[in-house]
């Protein structure tokens, strides 16, 4: 009686085990489809939003234990299938390393993070270790999205040194879209001044860096999943562009757009003013950074224009925040001829 009854026990494990390997084919499919097509439409962009590494891992190691016959068709066709899902991933997400050796002189060191209204849970201790984290990398620049409320930004800034200036944009009461943009610097900022954007917020900061000033849009993206980015994305790239016709061109973009590096609206801002590149491509390993502790979507940026040079990208994380935090190292551009002689 044993076999039978071994038999009768084995039998939903091995239903379970042949439902598994279509279901992830499906998965592997639908995600290499959204990787490749991208957010052309509503639908597209969900599909572009399916993980492909954790499917395509699962569906190798599923395959291989079965001997290649996870799923109908030819053996291991769906350990092929899992690790093309994989290595689109990792192409996409991994980052190069740093790309440059850091100059002898000065750098620019600005850190973006969504400090998610002050930390989970909303406490005094929550919100001292952010500031531990933000302080112990030694900032110039500091870019925060959902940021704190003001007695908490206060205490930051103390901390941060009696020279520190700062600026913000934040919602209106009772707005169903919830946002609050931050800048703070070592060196003077400017009032910021709001950039109308669709789906999203932006502001326009400008830095009084001795030598050369920065100027940097910062950028809160709305985050309806059935949303589409590329409204919002052609709206930065515009304002890009008409920064550099004035001849004041972004220095840098940085913020939580709440799309990923893949979505279509950011080939107009690659090409905008010159071209902004994305600092975390400079990063060594994984680039993603939302939502902790398992960031599978890169979705807050920093990007860069020339002449400013990206030396290296750090990103890092706090279990106080469902966001990655990033600092990036920038070597500015010499200072123009009439700067020297004006100092």
């Amino acid at each position: 009686m044993s076999g039978p009854v071994a038999g009768r026990r084995l039998a939903p494990v091995q239903r379970l085990l042949g439902l598994a390997g279509p279901t992830l084919l499906a998965l592997d499919v639908a995600a290499l489809a959204g990787f490749l097509v991208r957010d052309r439409a509503a639908w597209l962009a969900l599909l572009m939003y399916l993980p492909l590494a954790p499917p395509g891992l699962a569906s190798a190691g599923l395959d291989l234990a079965r001997r290649g016959r996870g799923a109908r068709g030819p053996r291991f066709a769906l350990t092929a299938i899992g690790l093309a899902a994989t290595a689109c991933s990792c192409s996409e997400m991994i980052g190069l390393g740093p790309t440059a050796s850091a100059p002898g002189g000065e750098t620019i060191r600005l850190l973006h993070w969504n400090v998610l209204w002050g930390g989970r849970p909303s406490t005094d201790a929550s919100w001292t270790s952010i500031e531990d984290d933000i302080l112990r990398r030694a900032p110039d620049v500091v870019i925060l999205s959902e940021a704190p409320p003001d007695a908490r930004l206060d205490s930051l800034t103390r901390r941060l040194g009696p020279d520190w200036t700062s600026t913000r944009l934040e919602h209106a009461p009772g707005s169903a879209y919830w946002y609050k943009l931050v800048a703070l610097s070592r060196w003077p900022v400017r009032d910021g001044r709001p950039v109308p954007i669709r789906n999203g917020a932006a502001l326009d900061v400008r830095i009084d860096r001795p030598g050369r000033p920065l100027r940097i849009l910062v950028v809160d993206g709305q985050s309806r999943p059935t949303q589409l980015r590329t409204p919002m994305l052609e709206d930065v790239a515009a304002a890009c562009r008409r920064a550099a016709d004035e001849g004041e061109p972004y220095d840098a973009l940085a913020g939580d757009f709440n799309a990923v590096a893949r979505s279509l609206g950011f080939d107009a801002i690659r090409s905008a003013a010159g071209g902004y590149e994305a600092a975390s491509r400079s990063a060594a390993g994984w680039r993603g950074t939302w939502p902790m502790p398992l960031p599978i979507y890169d979705i807050d940026h920093v990007w860069v224009r020339s002449p400013l040079r990206v030396l290296r990208c750090d990103l890092f994380a706090n279990l106080a925040c469902d966001h990655r935090g990033q600092l990036v190292l920038l070597a500015p551009p010499p200072a123009a001829p009439s700067d020297v002689v004006g100092q």
